[in-house]
């Protein structure tokens, strides 16, 4: 799953359980580089979100070298629940979300931002491609915290039809748009999108001849017994 893939995953888990995106992906990055070293801590935690096998247990993961807790998608959700349970909320900054993240860390820093680890995760929550600065200086659309009430999807879109076009591929805001578009998965859809039109459209063509074949069949029946039928009037008339 590329880095771009995964800020999504962590979008869309972190308004499931109405959470901070920010939060979830600074954790990420401080635990583990974004998944660039996971291997296991001093302290036995494992996965990209570093979890202890006692805590991996309680939410539902299993350890060791072939875990669940190795799955990025299995333990973001663990990592989800896991701060919900620890009191964390939609807002990076409450003293909520910070006794959350400490508590994560387990170091003990209570409601305080300026612990290593709290500094960390509010500053690495922010390097994303989806959080780069708006207008008046507010977060953009995807990992701000004007949440989705703040989207391109939400606020830009007046077309029904373009609103379930986002929805289909899963798009929040024009970057998302770029990036698919600039993907090899999104070329991959592209292509498949294209693909079956243009079998459709072969399908629809070969039944349309299908049906004209058929007509012409049709009308030459009826001609062939109009004729039969004119020429058995003409051997019935008396000579």
């Amino acid at each position: 799953m590329t880095s771009y893939a995964q800020e999504r995953e962590v979008y869309k888990v972190a308004k499931q359980f109405h959470l901070n995106p920010q939060t979830l992906w600074g954790i990420y990055g401080t635990e583990t580089s974004w998944g660039a070293n996971t291997s296991n801590s001093s302290a036995g935690a494992e996965g990209p979100f570093q979890f202890i096998p006692s805590t991996a247990t309680e939410f539902g993961l299993t350890t060791g070298p072939h875990g669940t807790v190795h799955n990025f998608q299995d333990s973001l959700v663990a990592a989800a629940t896991y701060l919900v349970h620890l009191g964390a909320n939609d807002k990076t900054n409450s003293p909520q979300t910070i006794q959350a993240i400490n508590e994560y860390n387990g170091n003990g820093g209570g409601i305080s931002p300026n612990t290593s680890y709290a500094q960390s995760v509010l500053a690495l929550g922010k390097e994303t491609s989806l959080s780069t600065q708006g207008k008046e200086g507010k977060p953009a659309p995807g990992f701000g915290e004007q949440g989705a009430e703040g989207s391109f999807l939400a606020t830009a879109t007046p077309y029904p039809e373009a609103k379930e076009l986002f929805e289909h591929f899963g798009w929040h805001d024009i970057t998302d748009v770029i990036h698919f578009l600039a993907s090899r998965e999104g070329w991959i859809r592209i292509l498949k999108v294209i693909g079956g039109g243009f079998l459709l459209y072969i399908a629809v063509t070969e039944l349309f001849k299908s049906n004209q074949t058929l007509e012409s069949v049709k009308q030459g029946a009826k001609k062939t017994a109009k004729r039969t039928g004119e020429v058995a009037t003409i051997a019935a008339v008396p000579k």
